[in-house]
């Protein structure tokens, strides 16, 4: 359990799900979880060092949102966008270890179109070794699924 307790981290923006993220931890027997309460958007992508680096990742980002304070600017001009699904795909993408292996639920469409999300799907294909998509019914995700 104390390799647990010293490997899982997270951050979380709202207080309800930070609350929840750190009660289920305690409840699992993690005495002192290293959830913070952050927006790990607020930070520049050139601040994450390699202590940062993770070897997996699992997430579930916001979908559907729009990056306040102008945090698209903590990121490369390449991949600057309002949408924080792309934004969390990229930190993501930067915070994974060489060999590291990533789970992240993202909208349906995250990886089509053009533009940024153009370049973010390069990037996937180029420097990462994506594996398999799965795409879910919307029912999946409706409340109280």
């Amino acid at each position: 359990m104390k390799n647990l307790q010293q490997n899982v981290i997270g951050w979380e923006y709202k207080p309800l799900p930070y609350l929840l993220a750190t009660t289920n931890l305690i409840l699992h027997d993690v005495e002192v979880p290293n959830v913070r309460f952050d927006d790990s958007l607020s930070r520049p992508l050139t601040e994450y060092t390699d202590k940062d680096r993770a070897d997996a990742i699992l997430a579930n980002p916001p979908f559907g949102g729009v990056v306040s304070n102008n945090n698209e600017n903590n990121f490369p001009q390449t991949y600057r966008t309002k949408e924080s699904a792309d934004l969390f795909l990229i930190l993501m993408i930067h915070l994974l270890k060489k060999n590291g292996r990533a789970a992240i639920v993202l909208p349906d469409g995250s990886l089509t179109g053009g533009g940024v999300r153009q370049r973010i799907r390069e990037k996937l294909l180029k420097d990462c070794n994506l594996h398999t998509i799965v795409r879910l019914p919307n029912s999946v995700f409706q409340p109280y699924a």
